[in-house]
């Protein structure tokens, strides 16, 4: 095995892990930048990869589909920042900091061209679906046994030293796992869920219970953002393959058991946290942070104020804010729109519809029925998690994104083996 590809392998079993062993490495304006183990691996998956590029004369990703869409959207990011570094009055160190996450943003976005050049034949593509959503259930097991074993608090139990309110907020008997956050799970969660629900409604039997248990996993975190994500993935999946309709019913009621019996576990946390409703103070709270995020949005419409600026700029519409919350607000869209503008904004929309159409593309056109199933249901996950992310930081939080960027890769690699829609006599949706 070459040693990019182990180091590929070696960061996918990482994913999992999640926040387990991130340690802060700087601190400004509240905010701490954790390193985890991942963040090396990638780091050295990097370096071996374009070392291994540069040795036979050829230029790393250059070559690989959908590398200009990719690369635009953190080249934007640069041009903003330094603009906005001079706008805004920020330090040489304050710029460095907010650099420190897209450089983040890049190293997981790398994910995407290595993995298209490892997988580089169908049974490759397999083992690599395979080995994510053994991950992935893995994470599920986990968040199972903390709800049972540490219903409370898990966070705060296990970083006994952490603020409250600040680094972790006290989430009571939900599902956190090893992200210590019930909606950042979800999220994750969202994704493999996704695609054992694809595989299932295509006849593929074998992932009934791991959907099933992907799917308790998903109740347990009592997510808001993580329930509409879902029933959205299950329209696209049934906008997709009418024919999957019964499959869908199934899996609705499926869902509906699993309410029944996991709710006398959950009773008192459901009713405790009004997550029934949409008038509790969190709730209340997203909606008067985004209000104020819109008016700095308008303010900087076409540069916006920098990635990832938000904490040093914030405090100019909104509180100073500390801990987890000082660089980032639960929505990743308006976060989007407030760091790089509207024309950032334009720039990650047509990033999204290159990485969607070849999936599109590959559900529709895939004579195999596996590879029909995981092109569907990458697409309707990726829509889920999206949906999703108006509620919470998703689609810009590094596991997630490395999850996306793998599955992505796949999906376009195995398209390429496949019949496109113009070959087949029909038009094309042609990715960008």
């Amino acid at each position: 095995m070459s040693a990019t590809k182990l180091l590929l392998y070696l960061a996918i079993g990482m994913i999992p892990l999640g926040r387990l062993m991130s340690e802060p490495l700087f601190e400004s304006a509240g905010k701490a930048a954790p390193v985890s183990p991942i963040d090396a691996i990638l780091g050295l998956l990097i370096l071996v990869y374009c070392g291994t590029k540069l040795l036979h004369s050829k230029l790393p990703m250059w070559n690989v589909p959908g590398f200009k869409a990719i690369a635009l959207f953190p080249l934007w990011c640069l041009v903003s920042l330094a603009i906005n570094k001079l706008r805004f009055g920020l330090s040489i160190g304050e710029t460095a900091f907010s650099g420190l996450y897209l450089a983040r943003w890049i190293m997981y976005g790398s994910l995407y061209f290595i993995t298209y050049e490892v997988a580089a034949d169908k049974p490759k593509v397999r083992k690599l679906v395979g080995w994510l959503l053994l991950g992935a259930l893995a994470f599920a097991a986990v968040g199972i046994i903390q709800v049972i074993f540490f219903p409370y608090d898990f966070a705060l139990v296990f970083h006994p030293e952490a603020r409250a309110y600040l680094d972790f907020d006290p989430q009571g008997r939900r599902l956190v796992s090893t992200f210590f956050d019930p909606n950042i799970a979800a999220g994750f969660l969202l994704i493999p869920a996704m695609i054992t629900v694809s595989f299932c409604i295509h006849g593929q039997r074998r992932w009934r219970v791991p959907c099933i248990l992907l799917m308790a996993a998903l109740i347990a975190t009592l997510s808001r953002g993580g329930a509409v994500g879902f029933l959205v993935g299950l329209f696209c999946l049934l906008k997709v393959s009418p024919a999957a309709r019964t499959g869908i019913l199934k899996v609705l009621l499926a869902v509906a058991v699993l309410l029944f019996a996991m709710y006398p576990v959950l009773r008192d946390e459901i009713e405790l946290r009004n997550k029934l409703t949409v008038t509790d103070l969190s709730a209340a709270g997203r909606l008067a942070e985004w209000t104020t995020a819109l008016g700095a949005i308008r303010d900087n419409w076409i540069t916006g104020i920098g990635f990832n600026t938000f904490g040093y700029v914030w405090p100019q519409y909104g509180d100073v804010r500390e801990g987890a919350s000082a660089f980032g607000m639960e929505n990743d869209f308006v976060m989007i729109l407030l760091l790089t503008g509207v024309t950032g904004g334009l720039i990650y929309f047509r990033m999204y519809r290159t990485m969607l159409a070849p999936l599109a593309e590959l559900g529709r056109r895939s004579r195999d029925h596996w590879e029909q199933a995981f092109g569907r249901g990458v697409w309707a996950a990726t829509l889920a998690v999206a949906v999703s992310s108006f509620f919470t930081t998703l689609i810009l939080y590094p596991h997630i994104m490395g999850l996306l960027w793998i599955l992505w890769a796949l999906g376009k690699r195995l398209g390429t083996w496949t019949p496109t829609a113009n070959q087949a006599g029909v038009s094309a949706l042609a990715p960008a």
